[in-house]
């Protein structure tokens, strides 16, 4: 599937160039347009007496609203300058409690939902909405992302997982027009036998779509599993990396740390996420 609907995600208050840049670059290689919706934050209602709410959080609401226009003209020029047709643009105050809905309700009516990378824990869960509860692609847009063509020369960081499979699905179109693609696992809970018979298997699979692909395994050298796959994907120019997202239960991320967390945080080229 081609990306030619691409949604936005962007917050009010926070740096959003690398957003938009990326989601204007995919729908530009499609013949695309860009949607956007920028995300305004509230603190949860403050209630006086158990009843009455507290004059400061009406206050707080009005000069959170008066932030968020100011910003939404800035995010309709950037849009109007660039190349691609531009869809609706939307401003939301949501609390977090609500975000989920107020992302997913509108990501699922497009090809694929860019965010930005995780700086803030509220930017995680902007992320972590669009991911879980869209039913769509997510693309992840690094803070430094300097434009260049998504998908020429594309990093598949391989689990054999339903989440990863997800993810190899939704790339299809841009595997399929890459001229380097290589499929790679990190031998860190794994022989690396094991490694190379899995990362063989989905290799073949792309093979027989006649899609060039090459596998290798990572050794950790000490590094986590993220941290060895985006060196890789430096070390070969690589301008996407596709994998999927919250092998695990998002608890267990939470407590341990785990991939994804960490690419959200850490990510310095685009990555396409599903789950």
């Amino acid at each position: 599937m081609k990306f030619k609907n691409v949604f936005a995600v962007t917050a009010s208050g926070a740096p959003n160039d690398s957003v938009v840049a990326v989601a204007q670059q995919l729908a530009s290689q499609n013949e695309g347009r860009v949607s956007a919706l920028m995300v305004a934050w509230m603190p949860a209602l403050i209630m006086a007496d158990g009843w009455v709410a507290s004059p400061v959080w009406a206050d707080i609401r009005a000069q959170t609203e008066a932030r968020l226009i100011l910003d939404l003209d800035a995010l309709n020029s950037r849009l109007k300058a660039g190349l691609p047709a531009t869809g609706t643009v939307e401003g939301d105050v949501v609390e977090l409690g609500l975000l989920a809905d107020a992302v997913s309700t509108r990501a699922r009516h497009h090809d694929v939902t860019v965010v930005g990378c995780a700086q803030t824990h509220a930017q995680q869960r902007l992320a972590e909405a669009a991911l879980f509860a869209s039913g769509r692609p997510v693309m992840l847009a690094p803070t430094a992302w300097k434009p260049r063509e998504i998908g020429r020369n594309i990093v598949v960081s391989w689990k054999p997982t339903r989440q990863a499979a997800r993810a190899l699905a939704e790339a299809a179109n841009l595997l399929a027009h890459a001229y380097s693609v290589a499929v790679v696992q990190v031998d860190a809970d794994h022989t690396e036998d094991d490694c190379l018979a899995a990362g063989g298997d989905v290799a073949a699979h792309l093979g027989r779509r006649g899609i060039k692909v090459h596998s290798c395994v990572l050794a950790p050298l000490g590094r986590s599993e993220a941290r060895a796959v985006l060196d890789h994907a430096a070390a070969v120019d690589a301008d996407l990396i596709v994998m999927g997202g919250y092998g695990r239960s998002r608890m267990s991320e939470f407590v341990f740390g785990g991939m994804t967390r960490e690419m959200l945080r850490s990510a310095n080229i685009p990555i396409l996420m599903a789950h």
